[in-house]
């Protein structure tokens, strides 16, 4: 039951994680320009985008994680690796939406949408990753 809860907790962190390393370019931004309006919109951004990055990454995820602890995955590379893959069509849809015709701009976009994927998967692997797989009680065979 507690392994439960920490992958729970697992994926709640991830998510904030997420989010946060996915707003930090832009509040960085309007702090640096003084852009008062973008300012006044963060709270709403906080509040909505954990549920939109939850509700479009929750299934991969929950797959990885059944995969993960039914395969004893504990390497944080494989975490990270599936943290961008798993974001990867998320950012290619905010990029090219909102950026179709400045390919500069929506590559930044794409990269700091996987590199927010990468650390919400890492805070991930923090929590619960390190750990995948103990929950079964399996006795490892004697060195000898």
């Amino acid at each position: 039951m507690r392994h439960i809860a920490s992958i729970l907790v697992g994926f709640v962190a991830a998510v904030l994680v997420a989010t946060f390393f996915l707003l930090l370019p832009s509040t960085l931004l309007a702090l640096f320009q003084q852009n008062t309006r973008e300012l006044e919109n963060l709270p709403v951004q906080l509040a909505l985008w954990p549920m939109v990055i939850a509700g479009f990454a929750g299934i991969p995820t929950l797959l990885f994680i059944a995969l993960s602890e039914w395969r004893k995955w504990r390497h944080w590379a494989v975490y990270a690796g599936t943290g961008v893959v798993i974001s990867l069509p998320g950012g290619m849809l905010i990029a090219l939406e909102l950026y179709p015709e400045r390919t500069g701009i929506a590559a930044m976009v794409l990269l700091n949408v996987t590199v927010a994927g990468a650390c919400g998967a890492l805070a991930y692997w923090m929590i619960a990753g390190r750990n995948a797989g103990n929950w079964r009680g399996e006795v490892s065979a004697p060195r000898s």
